[in-house]
């Protein structure tokens, strides 16, 4: 999972900067290989600033502090699945040390899924 950053930062506010996400194939690391590229047309609804991988491989958390939620990527089908509500502006996650539940952490909480 990689984060991007596309547009620039400028000055004007009425000119968002736009953000998405890609899925990468790292099994070769010498030749890594693009395998999805998620933008606002897929149902992004905000600029990514990080990401965790479920223990199965099988779930991305996108952290996107523009909304009050995480965006969940299915990885096998290479698309959103859904969001979930966090009651505050995404910022960071982590896995316990059992490895069965994410904590996210929010603006204004911290939340176990």
């Amino acid at each position: 999972m990689v984060e991007n950053v596309e547009g620039g930062l400028g000055s004007d506010p009425d000119v968002p900067r736009r953000g998405s996400e890609s899925i990468w194939d790292i099994s070769d690391p010498e030749d890594p290989v693009e395998l999805e590229h998620i933008t606002r047309d897929d149902g992004l609804s905000a600029l990514p600033i990080t990401s965790e991988v479920d223990p199965d491989s099988e779930e991305a958390y996108l952290f996107t502090p523009g909304v009050d939620a995480v965006t969940v990527i299915d990885l096998k089908e290479r698309t959103i699945d859904r969001e979930i509500d966090i009651g505050g502006s995404a910022i960071a996650g982590a896995w316990g040390p059992d490895r069965e539940n994410c904590t996210f952490r929010s603006s204004r909480r911290i939340t176990s899924q």
